[in-house]
């Protein structure tokens, strides 16, 4: 436990503590161990707090060892209990500076992770775990791992730039024995070809991504049974939840938050606030370097080598083929950086003039509603298109970056994008005039994005296949790093912000409206990390041997916030009984042993005979193996199941996902993934 006692906070601001005389500027801290207990070495704030020179309170502190000795062992042997108290100590110095949070003038005892034994810590070194996050939360969590020995950290990252990111902290860690490496992967494909690092990571760690990565990742944990332990933070609230194979639930099973993202209408059209323009900021920049360039890849990997084919499909385009059509049309067969240049300058027209102005086409400044008030009333602002200029630094920078971003889309060679360079080319640019268009505009704030999507217009396929013919067409998503991606949102966002007269918000507010910025405070994450420590070696060890089963393990969630620190026991799973003699947990797995003469009626009869399970749909990933009321899938029934499913892993078994009949109820039970192995 640790215990703080808040004495007395001085109006000038002074920092006093009682020592005995051995401590040196910076540190905040003196131990007083209970009697019987060996003093340890105290721990400065200084890897805690950026600047301590503003830290100025008058607390006494009192940490009670009450784990028995520990100074004669190693500093790892301590991190957990170190990290979580100099985050707490760290935390409730800035409570009592601010004064923003109250701080009792009393004594207050938090849990801490208990020390690691000497055996636990050595056992450590041979442990190998996952990181997704590249955050400042994930990078403590990086640095303590190494700090605790690990033998292998694999950091799975959303880009090449944040994998460049991990290798430069990797490479500024020196005297390490941990070995640290990097794997680029896309959250939004779940493809299982990352199994082989499931499969060797004694545990899953994430400390970063949005909710929806978060419970994708969580969900290979359950589809590989390997324990995970999930870290947040925001400002000065986080959490740790731990995952142990059929002793928790999942993070999985969090159903996702409510989105609090504004009416489609707001964004596209009427924003009145700089969360606004930031949304559709980040969507038009994602759209247009990522969404789009990864769908005409895709479609560039499907039909490149038969372009002649497409021509013949003009009634029914293959999927892909609107998109690819505009995006290999905008840029033409041969693109030059000069032509990204352009393309860009058309773009700041097109969202920051032309847009305005078809807006003032549609409602003039004195149109009014049904009601007679004016339809520019607020919150509906006016908009007004700007006009570009090359001496006004906004300007020049989103082009210049936005065309950085479409010459790496296509891989062309790029120019200098900020300087005298790229204003001689803009002075050739020739911008068309605006033309009013006739179209509807939406404004009920009911209608979803989902229902007014834009029609993409006809596609000429006979086109499509000439530029497919290209011998040099390369198509891409842009390798941008993450840092100008932030940057070009954030001066999209801006230049919107004028058009609608919306007071800027500051760059840091944007960057949290765009999820780009963690709002995680040092002293935090001092805390999380070192409680996800903690579970982590209970996690690694419990099962080496000599130590306690699994099943005596007693995972442990914490949460965090300003002056509290609780803890509780994971949630066990929950159990449904599917059958008579059948009952799961998300963590159970069904399994059919089959043959190479079993066909789809044999799979039935066995699910039926094993499980005592009438099953009612059969599906792989997104290949639909069997749905009974589908035209022609009861034909499949005397079919071969080898010729029915596809991509047989390394054991030569697929997973299945399959519901199946519920006695007296009309819905169908979703039953366990089951491994089905071909035989």
């Amino acid at each position: 436990d640790v215990e703080v006692v808040v004495m007395e906070v001085m109006s000038d601001k002074e920092v006093k503590v009682v020592h005995d005389g051995k401590l040196k500027q910076g540190d905040l801290v003196l131990p007083s161990p209970s009697p019987g207990v060996s003093m340890v070495e105290h721990r400065p704030l200084s890897a805690c707090l950026d600047d301590q020179d503003s830290l100025h309170s008058f607390l006494c502190l009192h940490a009670e060892l009450s784990h028995g000795p520990c100074g004669g062992q190693d500093r790892q042997d301590r991190l957990p209990a170190v990290l979580s108290s100099a985050g707490l100590i760290a935390a409730t110095l800035m409570a009592a500076l601010t004064k923003r949070f109250p701080v009792d003038n009393s004594l207050q005892f938090f849990p801490i992770p208990s020390p690691i034994s000497q055996e636990n810590s050595k056992q450590m070194e041979d442990k190998s775990v996952l990181v997704f996050g590249c955050g400042e939360l994930s990078v403590q969590l990086i640095q303590n791992l190494v700090c605790m020995r690990v033998k292998l950290v694999t950091v799975l990252c959303q880009t090449e730039d944040m994998a460049r990111r991990v290798q430069k902290l990797s490479d500024s860690l020196t005297e390490k024995i941990t070995k640290i490496v990097t794997e680029v992967f896309d959250p939004s494909n779940k493809d299982t070809s990352l199994q082989p690092l499931w499969s060797m990571a004694d545990c899953v760690l994430c400390a970063g991504g949005s909710t929806e990565e978060r419970l994708l990742l969580h969900s290979w944990g359950v589809q590989y049974s390997r324990p995970g332990i999930d870290l947040a933070v925001e400002g000065r609230m986080g959490q740790v939840e731990t995952t142990v194979p059929h002793l928790t639930a999942s993070y999985s099973c969090t159903p996702s938050p409510a989105e609090h993202e504004p009416p489609y209408c707001v964004t596209k059209s009427f924003p009145h606030l700089p969360e606004h323009t930031t949304v559709w900021a980040k969507h038009k920049v994602t759209n247009l370097l990522h969404d789009k360039p990864k769908i005409c890849h895709q479609f560039l990997t499907d039909h490149k080598l038969s372009p002649a084919c497409l021509p013949a499909s003009q009634d029914c385009p293959p999927p892909g083929s609107a998109v690819s059509y505009k995006l290999l049309s905008m840029f033409g067969q041969n693109p030059a950086w000069e032509k990204c240049v352009q393309l860009a300058r058309h773009k700041f027209d097109k969202y920051f003039s032309a847009k305005a102005l078809q807006l003032q086409s549609n409602f003039s400044e004195d149109s009014t509603v049904s009601s007679g008030d004016l339809f520019w009333s607020w919150p509906k602002l006016f908009p007004r298109p700007l006009v570009f200029s090359p001496t006004n630094s906004d300007h020049l920078e989103f082009v210049g970056l936005l065309a950085l971003g479409l010459a790496r889309v296509v891989g062309v060679e790029e120019g200098k994008w900020d300087g005298e360079e790229i204003v001689k080319i803009l002075e050739g640019v020739t911008v068309p005039p605006f033309v009013p268009k006739n179209k509807e505009i939406v404004t009920d704030e009911s209608i979803a994005p989902d229902d007014a999507t834009e029609a993409h217009g006809e596609i000429d396929l006979n086109k499509l296949s000439s530029l497919l013919g290209c011998p040099t067409l390369h198509v891409d998503v842009a390798d941008l790093p993450m840092s100008l991606i932030s940057r070009l949102c954030v001066v999209a966002s801006n230049l919107r912000c004028d058009v609608y007269h919306i007071p800027r918000a500051t760059e840091q507010q944007l960057m949290y409206f765009m999820g780009h910025l963690e709002p995680c405070l040092s002293s935090t994450c001092h805390q999380v990390v070192g409680l996800g420590l903690g579970e982590l070696v209970k996690l690694c060890t419990s099962n080496s041997e000599g130590s306690s089963s699994s099943s005596s393990i007693c995972p442990t969630n914490w949460w965090v916030g300003p002056g509290l620190v609780t803890q509780a026991a994971a949630v066990r799973p929950a159990v449904t009984r599917l059958s008579p003699g059948l009952s799961v947990t998300l963590w159970d797995k069904l399994e059919i042993q089959g043959d190479s003469s079993t066909t789809l009626q044999v799979f039935l009869d066995m699910m039926l005979q094993k499980y005592q399970l009438e099953v009612t749909m059969v599906v792989q990933d997104s290949r639909m193996v069997f749905v009974p009321f589908m035209p022609g899938h009861k034909a499949r029934l005397p079919k071969l199941m080898s010729s029915l499913v596809k991509r047989p892993d390394k054991q030569g078994a697929v997973t299945l996902s399959v519901t199946a009949a519920a006695e007296g109820d009309e819905e169908d039970l979703t039953v366990p993934p089951v491994r089905y192995f071909l035989g």
